[in-house]
């Protein structure tokens, strides 16, 4: 909401105490659409005949909230706005008379539309003082002096109408439609002849926008079911009921309606809210049956555009005959409910072999039976109970499914990365063991699985003068899939640096329901004396271990060679010495395979 502001010794304009009540208005306007939308809407205005008895209603207090111009006239010195259209409210704040003729025709009757419309009306003139700069102690009386009178109040107004019918026979007389900008509430029938009105020739329109229901009562409505419950005030063969608050119109109506104390003797009609009378027909669109819908039946009506569903109908017609058909069950031809009376049952805790059990077969897509030893025998093929074989693949191959196996576990481990190598004899420092490869674990059903593909990363490769290469991957098809580990790093020139990551598992994307990375490359115990025993790092281990041992310079120019790895452990960094001690190769990666009955 917008707020003027007002600074201290500023000459105060009209326009400035004018734009704060125009800003109030829109706020009101805007609170209105957020919970009651842009129809109009109508509260209180209801209409009862005068009192003493006359040709006369009296509309009482209420307001009238519609979609209208901001300001169709100038609102002082602000200028019009018919651009905006917003919720104007309009208020009666004391009861309305209108009266009413009657047709001067004998046996003819007419019904008057009581109409509403939102007006903004200019009201409260009078003569207005202004400032007169001659003389300012002697104010003008008007604009220029002109002693013109000025409205002082622009009041949201309800004008309210009585719009005359076309006179007709009574009981064939039409209440006309609402004017151009107006909306109707009531409809009002005044007979020839008639001297005074009552309750009972004043209607509410079934189109009327009143809001019938406050915020503090809906829970209750709800809870009561009276927006889709009613109680039947009709005849046998035709359904009168009301509901509160009122529809607007048959559309997507769905409602309740508890039948009167008589069954219906033929086909049916339903009158909601003086809606007029559409057709009940049954679920499937057939006509209604003498009985059909008992006395105080629930009855559960859907409208389908035209007629009334009755969704809840009990079939009374007779059956024409029972079919059965190779074992699909009973076709019903006709209408009615079949009862089907099924012999008392006694429990049997110990089934035979040959007692025969139901089921739907949907391969052939029929009803079937099987034998209780059938049924077992089947339930005991489908459950994993036993370890058929078990297959390891250290090089790339096929694995074949074998004649009984319904799942398999598969584990796959990439290969390991070889050891960093020593360069240099003069310096006795050593390089990183290499990573370990990961490890996929999988469980599937292996129904529809023939043959996998089984590819075996090779180790990687030993270096004497760097780096490790790293291990290869690991896949079993595309259902374990485990990368190898990172080569070792080599050993450094004497003065670089010495801070050096260790080796892990080589980036890449794994696939199982479990992987797991492989244990990272060990770096040499000692990496910063020239003097001295020195041994290369131990290679990382697998899921299944596998690491190879570094390189060891025994300080006596003996060195031993370093230690490859096995089922994808990462293999042991070198360390020169006097004599070369080359690392260790990666083990090749390994498969797992085993199968389950």
């Amino acid at each position: 909401m917008d707020r003027k502001l007002v600074y201290a010794s500023q000459v105060p304009l009209s326009a400035d105490f004018l734009q704060v009540q125009r800003n109030s208005m829109l706020a009101l306007a805007y609170d209105i659409q957020a919970w009651g939308g842009t129809g109009t809407i109508a509260d209180g205005l209801g209409c009862i005949p005068s009192v003493p008895a006359s040709l006369a209603v009296q509309i009482l207090p209420g307001s009238l909230c519609q979609l209208a111009a901001n300001d169709q006239t100038a609102f002082g010195s602000l200028a019009i706005d018919v651009t905006h259209q917003i919720m104007q409210q309009g208020i009666l704040l004391d009861a309305t008379s209108l009266t009413l003729t009657p047709p001067g025709t004998a046996g003819q009757a007419i019904n008057y539309l009581i109409q509403a419309q939102f007006q903004a009306s200019d009201t409260d003139a009078t003569v207005l003082a202004y400032f007169n700069s001659a003389n300012p102690t002697v104010p003008f009386m008007g604009p220029a002096n002109s002693g013109t009178a000025q409205p002082t109040t622009r009041k949201g107004i309800i004008v309210l109408q009585a719009k005359a019918g076309v006179a007709a026979t009574a009981g064939s007389q039409v209440t006309p439609s609402p004017d151009a900008g107006y909306v109707g509430l009531y409809s009002v029938t005044v007979a020839n002849g008639a001297t005074a009105l009552t309750s009972g020739q004043i209607s509410q329109l079934a189109t009327a926008p009143f809001l019938s229901v406050k915020l503090p009562a809906v829970p209750s409505y709800v809870q009561a079911g009276s927006y889709a419950f009613a109680a039947d005030t009709g005849s046998a063969n035709a359904i009168v009921a009301t509901l509160s608050p009122i529809h607007a119109g048959y559309a997507n109506m769905s409602i309740f309606v508890k039948k009167i104390g008589s069954a219906n003797t033929g086909a049916m009609t339903v009158n909601v809210n003086g809606l007029g009378s559409v057709a009940i027909i049954n679920a499937d669109g057939s006509a209604l049956a003498s009985g059909q819908m008992p006395a105080n039946f629930m009855a559960h009506l859907l409208f389908d555009g035209t007629s009334m569903r009755f969704m809840n109908g009990v079939a009374t017609a007779s059956v024409g005959s029972l079919t059965a058909s190779s074992g699909e069950g009973i076709n019903v031809n006709g209408s009615a409910v079949v009862a089907l009376n099924v012999p008392s049952l006694t429990t049997n805790n110990a089934p035979g072999n040959t007692d025969l059990f139901p089921y739907y077969n949907q391969t052939d897509v029929r009803h079937r039976g099987i034998s209780y030893a059938a049924l077992i025998a089947a339930l005991a093929a489908s459950l994993p109970t036993s370890l058929l074989r078990v297959t390891s693949f250290n090089a790339s191959g096929t694995w074949t499914k074998g004649a009984n196996t319904r799942r398999i576990w598969v584990f796959a481990t990439g290969a390991g990365g070889g050891g960093g190598g020593d360069p240099t004899s003069v310096i006795r420092l050593a390089g990183f063991g290499g990573a370990a490869g990961w490890t996929a674990f999988a469980i599937r059903d292996a129904s529809a699985l023939s043959t996998v593909a089984v590819t075996i990363g090779p180790g990687g490769a030993a270096s004497s003068t760097g780096d490790g290469s790293d291990g290869g991957q690991t896949s079993f098809g595309t259902i374990a899939v485990a990368p190898g580990g990172q080569g070792g790093v080599g050993s450094p020139s004497f003065g670089s640096s010495m801070n050096r990551v260790a080796p892990t598992g080589v980036a890449g994307s794994p696939v199982g329901d479990v992987v797991l990375r492989g244990g990272p490359g060990n770096g040499p115990p000692s990496t910063t004396t020239n003097t001295g025993n020195n041994w290369g790092g131990n290679g990382g281990n697998s899921f299944w271990g596998g690491a190879g041992a570094g390189a060891i310079n025994e300080g006596n120019g003996t060195t031993i060679a370093a230690q490859d790895g096995t089922m994808g452990g990462g293999g042991g960094g070198g360390d020169h010495g006097n004599t070369n001690g080359p690392s260790g190769k990666g083990g090749d990666g390994f498969v797992l395979v085993l199968e389950f009955s």
